[in-house]
């Protein structure tokens, strides 16, 4: 359970930008002399970070770790309420209330593979596959997409295209 003391937000000990969240509880399980699973389980409330806001974030993954072969599989489930993003044409975009799932397995050395993926939103949904390689120590990321957009209003991504847009569209 993390409780700031202050009774508003605490600073989470990861790099990069800072991250705040509010009292929460986050649950993680993993005892490699036990099993190759592990989970993690939680709810971030009142987080920020680098001017994005989320008012809740439920998140559950689970997956296995097999040491020998340098391998992860696994899935992840979220959802965010009360999604803030500094960028305007993002945030009317995505809109404040979406959902996530995928599924993945990945092996040193090798592309991630990202076997299933939702993510959608009020109106819209976004469903398929990617593989993402150049993961390693160069960090040459290239992403492979196999993925198809339905969104019933697309009013919503016309600031992110930079042209009125209107009606519904399936794109893949």
């Amino acid at each position: 359970e993390i409780l700031p003391p202050d009774g508003t937000s605490v600073a989470l000990p990861l790099p990069g930008p800072v991250l705040r969240v509010g009292p929460s509880q986050v649950t993680a399980r993993f005892d490699a002399a036990a099993s190759e699973t592990g989970e993690i389980e939680g709810i971030l409330r009142d987080s920020a970070r680098d001017g994005t806001t989320i008012d809740r974030l439920d998140l559950t993954a689970r997956g296995q770790i097999l040491a020998a072969q340098e391998t992860l599989t696994g899935r992840m489930v979220f959802t965010a309420e009360g999604l803030a993003l500094p960028d305007p044409a993002l945030a009317t975009a995505l809109g404040n209330e979406i959902a996530a799932r995928l599924r993945f397995d990945w092996t040193r050395g090798q592309p991630l593979i990202v076997n299933e993926m939702t993510l959608g939103g009020t109106d819209y949904g976004l469903a398929g596959k990617l593989t993402a390689s150049g993961l390693d120590q160069t960090l040459d990321l290239r992403l492979s997409p196999d993925i198809t957009l339905v969104a019933q209003d697309l009013r919503r991504f016309a600031p992110l295209a930079g042209m009125d847009l209107a009606g519904g569209a399936t794109l893949t």
